[in-house]
């Protein structure tokens, strides 16, 4: 298994050289990533961990252009992220990125289909398609018979799998997952890891996961990386150590 950053950057879907973000806090300035190099392949399943503070959030957050890094370069597919406007930016995450959050994100007035066909509807999809295509990512990820429920009759777990069909719906080449099982318990987080997965191997997605917990998808994921203090660890975490 390759080092984080190693192989060269034009074989390489998303690629980020000497990557700095950097936050003034007062008198100082707090690196959040500190010159990060980390190059992955398409199709890869790559698993983001580290200690509160380490500077996972802040990666994902770069690799999804809803922020910019003080220095360095991040391509992901062709795009230079680094020099997006804010329209390129939500072109970007528009057609390459589905987002999959810790709280779910899901609008409680709207149903499950509903919230599902949001990317659509901003995209200017029509009703009828919309609606279909909404369904059918639903039940993709076991809520076919869940479709007219809103999100406060859903369980927590019923809600990411929501919140999974709606990153899916535009298909996107590239998942971000943030702390997708932060809010679920054990057993049903581990479904939601293996959902990815699945979806992963079937749909040849690239997904990267950030999660505090690695031995929660080191049999998973095919890559863990380390993230300490804003900077990656010299080696991939050991899977039998994680």
């Amino acid at each position: 298994m390759p080092a984080p950053g190693s192989g060269p950057a034009a074989s390489a879907f998303i690629h980020l050289q000497a990557v700095t973000k950097a936050y003034a806090m007062g008198r100082e300035t707090v690196r959040a990533l500190d010159e990060v190099t980390l190059s992955l392949p398409e199709g890869e399943f790559a698993g983001i961990v580290g200690p509160s503070g380490s500077g996972k959030s802040t990666l994902l957050h770069l690799l999804a252009a809803m922020d910019r890094p003080t220095d360095g370069q991040i391509t992901v597919g062709t795009w230079d992220l680094g020099t997006l406007d804010r329209t390129a930016q939500a072109r970007y995450r528009r057609e390459m990125v589905g987002m999959i959050f810790q709280q779910f994100n899901l609008v409680n007035t709207m149903t499950a289909c509903e919230n599902v066909e949001l990317p659509l509807l901003l995209a200017g999809v029509p009703p009828r398609p919309r609606r279909a295509t909404a369904t059918d990512k639903l039940e993709a990820v076991g809520l076919g018979d869940r479709v007219d429920h809103r999100p406060t009759e859903l369980s927590g777990g019923e809600q990411q799998r929501v919140a999974i069909a709606r990153a899916l719906v535009a298909d996107p080449p590239l998942l971000l997952a943030d702390e997708p099982t932060g809010n679920l318990d054990s057993v049903t987080g581990g479904r939601i890891i293996d959902l990815l997965r699945e979806i992963h191997e079937e749909r040849g997605k690239t997904v990267v996961v950030v999660t505090h917990h690695p031995a929660e998808i080191k049999d998973v994921a095919d890559r863990l990386i380390r993230l300490r203090d804003g900077r990656l660890a010299p080696e991939p975490v050991d899977r039998a150590a994680a």
